[in-house]
């Protein structure tokens, strides 16, 4: 007996199943491209330089059903593991009764009287001692999952502000676009004026007055499907919020400009991702979970020994109820082991062995994901603001172009079809640099998203 009592003490201070260990994972030591650290990735989108759009990211935060949802998820997560920590105390259940009986005149013969009262008090309590660490380890997948689901309200808040910057960046995209129509249009509108002055005069033919009103309605068609644009993500941008999908119609009617990034990329270093990505945090904490499950169902295929204890007060006189004679109790262990479902019980520690291999796996993938993630957004930002710059100077050029053109044809120099093209190139090409202007910002949003910006890994846990 007195080897028994170290060795029981040895166990309890041991856990069935295998130690969980942070994963590795052979990082590069760098991106493909040159890159700067970003300076404040927890608040990223303000680096953007626009008050409406700081202004829209706060609402959201604060109105979002989605980050709402994540929210109720996380206080479900914490209750399950104080409910799972309360498995390691004891169990006890008060009661008390009073029994009224009678006994039969023609049943076998009892002493006494034939009717009786019976006073009850007291209370049961069950304690299973937890030598293998079942328990412990339930704890601890429960501390586990819990923490998953921290880092998934992350990533919903790290998602809410991308898509927020993202659908902004459109809404103001269009109305670059717009405005590159309506300035368009106007020139058109003045060519149209001239060629009709021309016709009248007998200089030019019926279809060049065509060919100009045709360039007027292009114009005009295109114009609609920038209004579809524009309205689509102003009603996305609501419903982000929170708000029915008109709310921001009048808010955001005024047109700004696309808040369009520095031409210096973001990057740091990958490794950063494995302490910044919610997504990665949250696989690796469902490892953690899938590593303690293995431990719970090893416990489940070995003795259970509960310590079963009852007191409490008994009598048949209410007189006599709270005398110390009435006290009642009893105390002594429990074995309980299920020696003919260990088969069963070893292919269940199979299956979780296999879960946890899953959730290793899992963790990979979401790391090799997340490091596609950055470097399609760096390669994607840095060609984009290439393109930009070299679209800004064909604008110029094709600005030039026009001018000269139209300057020719007044002279009678030039034919029309050379005006035409030259106001058709031009529009095109301012068409596409406010396109372009939206994809860069867009581009950088994806960028801080896939660095996993929007939130502060140095925040405390609640």
């Amino acid at each position: 007996m007195k080897r028994l009592v170290p060795l029981l003490a040895l166990l309890a201070g041991c856990a069935v199943g295998p130690d969980y260990g942070d994963p590795e994972f052979a990082m590069p030591p760098s991106w493909s491209v040159r890159t700067d650290s970003p300076a404040d990735l927890a608040r990223w989108w303000t680096s953007l330089g626009d008050p409406v759009l700081d202004r829209l990211v706060e609402r959201a935060l604060a109105g979002s059903p989605d980050l709402a949802v994540a929210e109720a998820r996380l206080r479900e997560s914490r209750a399950l593991r104080a409910s799972k920590t309360a498995d390691l105390l004891p169990d006890l259940d008060l009661g008390g009764s009073l029994t009224r009986s009678r006994n039969s005149g023609h049943g076998p013969p009892i002493p006494g009287t034939k009717r009786t009262n019976l006073y009850q008090a007291g209370f049961d309590a069950v304690w299973e001692l937890d030598f293998w660490g079942g328990q412990r380890r339930g704890v601890e997948a429960a501390q586990a999952l819990l923490e998953a689901e921290e880092e998934a309200f992350r990533d919903v808040r790290v998602t809410l502000i991308a898509e927020v910057a993202r659908n902004y960046a459109e809404v103001r995209g269009a109305q670059a676009r717009l405005r590159v129509a309506e300035r368009g249009r106007r020139g058109q509108v003045e060519i149209l004026e001239l060629v009709r002055a021309r016709f009248d005069a007998g200089l030019v033919t019926d279809l060049d007055v065509a060919r100009a009103e045709a360039a007027v309605d292009g114009i005009d068609a295109r114009v609609g499907t920038f209004l579809q644009t524009r309205d689509r993500a102003i009603h996305r941008l609501a419903a982000l919020l929170g708000l029915w999908p008109g709310a921001l119609v009048e808010e955001l009617a005024a047109a700004a400009p696309v808040p369009v990034p520095g031409t210096t990329a973001p990057g740091g270093f990958p490794a950063e991702l494995l302490r910044r990505r919610p997504d990665i945090r949250r696989a690796e904490r469902q490892l953690a979970a899938a590593t303690a499950e293995i431990g719970i169902a090893v416990d489940a295929m070995l003795p259970h020994i509960s310590l079963l204890g009852t007191a409490g007060l008994e009598s048949i006189d209410s007189q006599f109820f709270f005398s110390s004679s009435s006290r009642a109790w009893s105390i002594g262990p429990s074995l309980r082991w299920r020696l003919f479902s260990i088969p069963q019980l070893w292919y269940e520690k199979i299956a979780a062995d296999a879960r946890s291999e899953q959730a290793l796996a899992a963790w990979r993938r979401t790391v090799l994901a997340a490091l596609e993630d950055v470097e399609n957004a760096l390669t994607a930002s840095l060609h984009e603001d290439s393109r930009r710059a070299a679209l800004a100077r064909a604008v110029a050029a094709h600005q030039r172009a026009y001018d000269h053109s139209q300057e020719l044809y007044r002279q009678g120099l030039a034919s029309f079809i050379d005006v035409l093209e030259a106001s058709r190139d031009l529009l095109e090409a301012q068409n596409e640099l406010a396109g372009s202007d939206t994809l860069a910002a867009q581009n950088r949003v994806a960028l801080y998203k896939a660095l996993g910006g929007g939130w502060d890994p140095e925040e405390v846990r609640e």
